[in-house]
């Protein structure tokens, strides 16, 4: 074969390679064209864009985010997994809180040093005077101390930073926002500054990996979820400076305390062993119980009683509910009265009829005539409800107080020994409710207004018992903006009925219905 032939050969296959990268490329672009029909939604990754009003920004292949420009920086579109470094400028006057919450691999945020409102110590970000810690790279590893002249720690400023594992707050530290500490999941040790007084809501919460936490003498108060969900923290060290209702009732729920810590943490919880209550003729009210019992104790071993019963008449003393720690049993449960009144009255509840163990001493004060009708009775409290009264009806109005954490609708609320069905709940009557978790809807139910119970975000548990709901009767968006991986459970009957008239209602799609 000549040198000729061998060329033409050659040729030949350059001719075919080359139809088949031409046709390659063309496939690139088809699929291309079709991915943009197909998801007209998706973008592909930007490397500039703008972040608020007079400032832009630019992200290097290397990860280096730089913002430019002056104003107000807020959320941009920069892929959050990209960024390693941050650098803002002089002009930029504001940050938003939790900007970089999500930047897993970020480990430094830099300032300029002549911008007037922030600075940047070791690549976390503080106010200028250096008193403020604002935020902590969510990608920054190890052990951390935080600088002597910080004095706040800022809302969410370590929130997501599953890296850290460890931190250190001086004694200059008077102040902690609350989520300050939320999702640390990789931290196993923290120091607490001694001139802190109150621990807030959730600041530690979903520190899966701490295992044990001492809370220096000085603190006097520890909120609303402090430390829920930090499954591995078995043992708690309190301070005297915490009084009898220092801690709130589910500042350590799903945690796994042993039970040393559980009992001083019993010993301090927010209800109180004593309060007082004052009331009208004819009123009822639900006393909820602190979960202060601990041990393997029956509904029926409570026993309560009134030191004047001309004043009060004691209704119910029911457990509605409970959790285990290790092997002890702590329980939760309700009183319930109604005034009969006038006067006062210490009503006493008991583990037993032996009466050694007091759980709780409530003094009820009732006020009123004795002869007054129902009728004058406009509203009336019962559980952690108020309820209008017409006629022989009621309607759920409003919560008690907007920092309830459970709600049970009863059949009926009783107000001057005259019996009311429930039968509706007005719209907005629970909208919002930000500690909201668990809600009972009674059998007499047939109406629920519109946004009822909407944007209640942590509304994880509801109780349909009435069967009477129609599409018709539950209002637009009632439960729309609850707790997305929610569980509702409805009658047997009106499973598949309920499911759909549910989600029209503004339900999530993770929402579990069951029977």
């Amino acid at each position: 074969m000549n040198v000729r032939t061998n060329f033409k050969k050659v040729d030949a296959n350059r001719k075919i390679r080359g139809i088949q990268v031409s046709l390659q490329i063309l496939m690139v672009i088809i699929v291309g064209m079709l991915a943009l029909l197909i998801c007209p939604g998706y973008t592909f990754a930007a490397s500039s864009g703008t972040c608020g009003a007079g400032l832009t920004w630019t992200l290097s292949d290397k990860g280096e985010l730089v913002i430019s420009g002056n104003g107000n920086l807020s959320d941009g579109s920069w892929d959050k997994m990209s960024v390693r470094q941050v650098s803002i400028p002089a002009g930029v006057t504001s940050i938003e809180e939790g900007l970089f919450i999500g930047c897993d691999n970020l480990t430094s945020i830099n300032v300029s040093s002549s911008n007037n409102q922030y600075a940047s110590v070791n690549g976390v970000l503080l106010s200028k005077d250096t008193t403020v810690l604002i935020e902590f790279p969510p990608g920054k590893s190890g052990k951390y101390t935080i600088p002597g002249t910080v004095k706040t720690i800022s809302i969410g400023s370590f929130a997501s930073c599953m890296k850290v594992t460890s931190v250190t707050m001086p004694d200059s530290v008077t102040t902690l926002g609350s989520f300050a500490f939320n999702c640390c999941e990789g931290l196993t040790n923290v120091v607490i500054s001694k001139n802190v007084k109150v621990i807030p809501s959730e600041c530690f919460s979903n520190c899966s990996a701490l295992t044990q936490v001492a809370i220096p003498e000085g603190v006097e108060k520890i909120k609303e979820f402090a430390f829920w969900g930090c499954r591995n923290l078995t043992k708690v060290t309190l301070p005297k400076s915490i009084d009898k209702s220092g801690i709130s009732d589910d500042a350590f729920e799903n945690c796994s305390l042993d039970k040393d810590s559980q009992d001083a943490v019993n010993e301090k919880v927010k209800a109180a062993l004593t309060a007082e209550w004052e009331l009208k003729v004819g009123e009822s009210q639900d006393y909820e119980l602190s979960p202060i019992l601990k041990g393997a104790l029956v509904e029926t071993a409570f026993y309560a009683e009134a030191s004047n019963q001309s004043v009060v008449d004691i209704v119910s003393l029911t457990r509605t509910g409970n959790f285990v720690t290790t092997n002890d049993v702590t329980y939760y449960f309700t009183l319930g009265i109604k005034a009969i009144g006038p006067g006062k009255t210490i009503v006493t509840v008991y583990t037993d009829k032996t009466k050694k163990k007091v759980v709780s001493k409530i003094t009820f004060t009732i006020t009123g005539k004795t002869q007054e009708t129902a009728e004058s009775l406009k509203t009336v409290i019962s559980g952690n409800g108020i309820y209008k009264l017409s006629g022989s009806t009621a309607v759920l109005s409003k919560p008690r107080n907007k920092n309830i954490t459970k709600l049970s609708i009863p059949a009926t609320v009783s107000a001057n020994g005259k019996m009311y069905k429930v039968l509706s709940v007005s719209a907005n009557a629970c909208k919002g409710l930000k500690k909201l978790k668990t809600v009972t809807i009674g059998k007499n139910i047939k109406k629920i207004g519109k946004n009822a119970f909407r944007d209640c975000k942590k509304l994880k548990s509801i109780t349909i018992k009435t069967s009477n709901l129609t599409s018709s009767k539950v209002g637009a968006n009632a439960f729309k903006g609850i707790y997305s991986k929610a569980t509702i459970k409805v009658p047997k009957k009106k499973l598949s009925a309920y499911k759909k008239l549910l989600k029209k209602k503004g339900i999530g799609k993770k929402v579990k219905i069951t029977k």
